[in-house]
């Protein structure tokens, strides 16, 4: 059939039934205005780290400013530290230097990772459930810009209690950006464009990482160096012309007006045609009311429930694991800068092992895998000793290995995760996973080294069997509600030799629901 105009009665119709991956696909495995809408989301990659590993080199006193502690004493500091000998690093101001912060209570300076790890965990729950209900556009460049002033805020705080408070506020729109920026980089481009998304976002971050490293090489004030990350920010201002709403969000919620606006920019932009016909949903949903779940929805189908308990513990052991890592990267060499840029290296090579697995397996295959890795890794490092090439080794394994498990997780989350409760569910454990966040930049005042790494290793070894309960997405389209939801195989055992319940939210009960 030819192709439909958009202005008649039965395209009309053909818009409210769209299957926004099959949009998509149309465009090209990356169409045009797709890819720049992608281009665009990538700057919350860019923000949130360098705005989380910006700490390591500006809140810490370097360790030969401190009475060093005895060769034999029990008390170990954390599970990377290695004393730095190097004064080169005297010459920059610090945190430390300009608040008056010393060895006896250097403790405080933890609170500039954990007031910004805890901003992450209060927040963006509500700015999720915002995206959801309201759209991923608007939600994303409010948080973005907040962020930014939040930066200004931080560079120009007068006491340390005030750059902690706006290190929290900067920490709660920080995180709203990653989660809402990452659901739009899955939802603006086509499915088989998803797997290179692992190794483009792993190398978006790292640049993040570089550049704090390599900046710090060349302002020694601690204020300036924070000032920079505010500029690529102010030019998201732009964004507000520029920046579209996610399609699968308008099809979803029968936004067709948008919808149709949508698809004549993508048409102009990329130079082809869509053929709405070919594009519908395979199940017929024409005729359903527009749906808008609550964040109550989450708990009422017990198999999806299931899964977000699952999925938040699993959340909470890689973020423990990565904030370790990474925040304790300037322990890793008596160089703190060859420690901070090795730490952040691996991350390059992981994203394209990520992106070539996911290529050929299936998502909770590469979960599975990595996950393993990670706790393989970080077991033997309680046999080896702190300080030797061997450990060092193994922790950049492990830090390989979690990166390849965040270029997973989160895309099987996303694609198993129905578009009506999307982001409100991808925020909910994402919130709930910022715990492991939370709680990693004081790991260290565990004081026995061996029992910090067997509490890691053993949370992830629990990890690994949450993972093999996951339902498979790779090369599905993506759910449109929990209706359409895959509870995985797990489930289905569960299902066939108990009394797992079946329960399904339908649409109408959802607008009975929203009459009362």
């Amino acid at each position: 059939m030819g192709h439909k105009s958009f202005g008649d009665r039965s395209s009309i119709s053909l818009l409210e039934n769209l299957d926004a991956d099959k949009v998509l696909l149309q465009f090209g495995k990356c169409g045009s205005y797709q890819l720049l809408i992608y281009i665009m989301s990538l700057i919350c990659f860019y923000m949130f780290s360098y705005l989380t590993t910006i700490i390591s080199l500006i809140g810490e006193i370097p360790a030969d400013k401190c009475p060093p502690t005895p060769l034999n004493s029990s008390t170990t500091t954390n599970l990377l530290s290695i004393n730095s000998t190097n004064n080169y690093y005297d010459k920059h101001i610090s945190l430390a230097d300009e608040f008056g912060i010393n060895c006896e209570n250097k403790y405080l300076l933890d609170h500039a990772s954990g007031a910004f790890m805890f901003g992450n965990l209060v927040a963006s729950t509500l700015a999720t459930y915002l995206a959801d209900r309201y759209g991923r556009r608007m939600t994303f460049l409010l948080s973005l810009w907040f962020t930014t002033a939040m930066s200004f805020a931080c560079a120009y705080s007068p006491t340390y209690s005030l750059f902690l408070v706006f290190r929290f506020l900067s920490g709660a729109s920080g995180q709203a950006i990653l989660i809402v920026g990452y659901v739009v980089t899955v939802e603006s481009v086509a499915t088989s464009f998803r797997s290179i998304q692992a190794l483009i976002n792993s190398l978006v971050w790292v640049f993040g990482i570089f550049v704090v490293g390599i900046l710090y090489q060349f302002i020694l004030n601690w204020r300036y160096l924070y000032l920079c990350v505010v500029f690529p920010g102010l030019f998201t201002l732009s964004y507000y012309w520029a920046f579209p709403e996610s399609l699968h969000w308008l099809i979803t919620n029968k936004e067709t007006e948008k919808v149709q606006k949508y698809l004549n920019l993508s048409q102009y932009v990329n130079r082809t045609k869509v053929n709405l016909e070919e594009c519908q949903n395979d199940s017929n949903q024409t005729n359903k009311i527009r749906v808008k779940r609550n964040f109550l929805d989450l708990f009422k189908k017990p198999s999806f429930a299931f899964h977000l308990i699952l999925n938040c513990y699993i959340f909470v052991v890689l973020n423990f694991v990565y904030w370790v890592l990474t925040l304790h990267s300037v322990d890793m060499h008596e160089n703190r800068m060859v420690g901070f840029f090795l730490s952040a290296a691996v991350e390059i090579p992981a994203g394209i092992i990520a992106m070539l697995l996911l290529m050929i397996f299936g998502r909770r295959t590469v979960t599975f895998l990595s996950i393993s890795g990670q706790t393989l890794s970080l077991g033997l490092t309680i046999f080896t000793p702190r300080g030797t090439t061997t450990f060092l080794i193994l922790s950049l394994i492990a830090k390989i290995m979690n990166t390849i498990a965040w270029a997973s997780a989160p895309l099987l989350l996303s694609e198993m995760a129905p578009t009506t409760v999307r982001n409100m569910s991808y925020g909910l454990i994402s919130t709930v996973g910022e715990i492991g966040s939370s709680l990693a930049p004081y790991l260290n005042r565990i004081e026995d080294e061996n029992i910090q790494k067997a509490i890691i290793a053993l949370m992830s070894v629990v990890a690994i069997i949450f993972s093999l309960m996951a339902p498979e997405t790779f090369g599905k389209s993506l759910p449109q509600d929990l209706d359409d939801f895959d509870a995985g195989p797990f489930v289905a055992f569960l299902r066939k030799f108990s009394r797992f319940p079946k329960t399904q939210i339908s649409s109408t009960e959802i607008q009975k629901s929203n009459c009362k």
